[in-house]
């Protein structure tokens, strides 16, 4: 009987899983996106190495101008 549940609980995982990788946005990048640093590139969709050096040299370039 315990084999039967442990393929139950699998096959709801596959299902989950299928569903969270076909999604564009996850209920957990929603409920994440207002804590994250905006600096954390990695975390937010659509945005790329390109966005990051963007961003890093206008921070350099925004320091020296001080």
């Amino acid at each position: 009987m315990n084999d039967l549940h442990l393929l139950v609980l699998l096959q709801q995982w596959e299902e989950f899983s299928k569903q969270a990788a076909t999604q564009p946005e996850t209920w957990v990048q929603q409920s994440v996106q207002s804590i994250v640093d905006p600096l954390q590139f990695a975390y937010h969709l659509n945005r790329g190495v390109n966005d990051a050096l963007l961003t890093l040299l206008h921070l350099v370039k925004s320091h020296l101008d001080t």
